[in-house]
């Protein structure tokens, strides 16, 4: 199901306080005020860090979050992307949420970000791939954006899939009834092979979409011709450039949003400010 960024944070918080005890007797008096920073342990783009800044201010009113590096900026190897001020304890309490939406978004920009500079120079666009978790789908399509992505707008486009086609005579049945529904609707018929990519073309939808990182297959698809035209899937970084040369439109590579596309990024404590007074001692 999907939920607003706000749920998202507002649920992330409740299990926090719910399950972080230990901390907070750790920090019983919540006397230690300290200042922290988010430090980048690698080059790349930020995403977010206003996700980060919510987190704490619904956490916490003891805390302050001041950003550095806004969403999309580029930052280098020891970077201080925030300052976060207030008690040590509420600090800690937001540090793993926090890091992980960081670290995780920050990661899928910067990926992003590295294949678009091996398209530099090329009329070809990095697409927007819909396989990710549509809990989060909001979250990593900005990360996508903040890192130079192109995203179809919603309800604005219909993907006609192999499966889908299947259940037809044709590819020209399943768009000629698409566009009896909505005429303004961009179509996008997906095919794996020359032989699918002829019968596509004849329906005239807006995109035709090869699925198949096979060098062979995509220059056969593409010697057929078309006015415009995408790849998807999980293409090298070494190999993109090439790819894209052959005459594509756009890429859609799902592995650019995978989970595991993080940035190296640190919370680490620098400086002790003071204790406040305890009206109990």
């Amino acid at each position: 199901m999907k939920r607003t960024i706000d749920e998202i944070i507002d649920n992330l918080i409740s299990e926090t306080k719910t399950n972080d005890r230990i901390t907070s007797k750790l920090f019983d008096k919540n006397t230690e005020i300290a200042s922290s920073n988010f430090i980048s342990r690698q080059s790349g783009v930020v995403s977010g860090i206003r996700i980060a800044q919510s987190i704490y201010r619904k956490l916490s009113n003891k805390v302050t979050f001041q950003i550095l590096k806004d969403e999309g900026s580029y930052v280098n190897r020891g970077d201080v992307l925030a300052v976060i001020t207030g008690p040590v304890s509420e600090i800690l309490k937001g540090e793993i949420i926090s890091l992980n939406f960081v670290r995780y978004l920050s990661g899928v920009s910067s990926i992003t970000n590295k294949y678009l500079l091996e398209l530099n120079g090329l009329k070809c666009d990095l697409v927007y791939s819909n396989h990710t978790s549509p809990i989060y789908q909001d979250l990593i399509k900005k990360a996508f954006i903040d890192g130079g992505g192109k995203i179809y707008a919603e309800k604005k486009y219909y993907n006609v899939s192999r499966n889908l086609a299947t259940r037809f005579n044709n590819y020209q049945e399943v768009v000629d009834k698409i566009r009896k529904i909505d005429n303004e609707i961009t179509i996008i018929c997906e095919v794996d092979d020359a032989v699918s990519f002829k019968e596509a073309k004849e329906a005239n939808p807006d995109i035709i979409r090869i699925c198949t990182t096979k060098d062979n297959i995509l220059k056969e698809c593409l010697e057929i011709g078309y006015k415009n035209v995408e790849a998807y899937g999980d293409f090298d970084l070494k190999k993109v450039r090439s790819i894209a040369k052959l005459g594509l439109k756009a890429l859609v590579i799902p592995s650019l949003t995978a989970e595991n596309n993080n940035l190296n990024i640190d919370l680490c404590f620098y400086k002790r400010l003071k204790n406040i007074p305890n009206k109990n001692n």
